[in-house]
């Protein structure tokens, strides 16, 4: 494989939804680093109740980043409505790089399947979340499908930072793994 698809591989395994394994934005293990405005001792999750409008910001964002890639538009208002810090800076370097090489997708929108927080504080959380992604990366231009090492019907184990900003929870930061047959559990 070439250095050029080498790389288009990794922007797709790392950037975001559709892409969610697009949807990483660090790429890094181990444990996420509590913001510095954080302002009490993190703790386990109350109730899956509780973890609902934090699992839905995950799921918008995602969405958010998706419908970005498919029209090929890094100036989507979703995108800073729903990500912030070091994740919209990854997110939008990747889209203006995509753009730039006429990258876009085909196929039904990613979603989340599962997901659950695993710690909060006042204003940060890091949710895991199980994502279904049916969505194909494609050069625009030819429709021919851009080589990446998950094509097409796979899922994402999705690790994100969340931070609370003026009200709303966006994804500070992420990091994703691909899997072809499910999620690991955890996720």
């Amino acid at each position: 494989m070439s250095d050029h698809n080498n790389a288009l591989a990794l922007a797709a395994l790392t950037s975001g939804v559709l892409f969610i394994a697009g949807c990483g934005g660090n790429q890094s293990s181990g444990a996420p680093t509590p913001s510095a405005h954080a302002t009490s001792t993190p703790t386990p999750s109350a109730s899956p109740s509780a973890d609902a409008p934090l699992v839905k910001a995950v799921s918008d964002w995602s969405l958010a980043f998706d419908s970005a890639v498919r029209a090929m538009n890094p100036d989507d208002p979703r995108l800073p409505a729903t990500a912030t810090g070091t994740q919209l800076v990854h997110d939008l370097t990747t889209l203006h790089s995509w753009q730039i090489q006429g990258i876009t997708a085909k196929g039904d929108l990613p979603r989340v399947l599962d997901g659950h927080v695993e710690t909060t504080t006042a204003n940060t959380a890091v949710v895991k979340a199980c994502i279904y992604d049916p969505g194909v990366l494609i050069y625009k231009a030819s429709g021919e499908e851009v080589k990446t090492n998950a094509s097409g019907q796979y899922y994402v184990d999705l690790q994100a930072n969340l931070q609370l900003v003026d009200g709303q929870w966006k994804v500070s930061d992420s990091s994703s793994q691909s899997e072809y047959s499910a999620c690991l559990p955890g996720f």
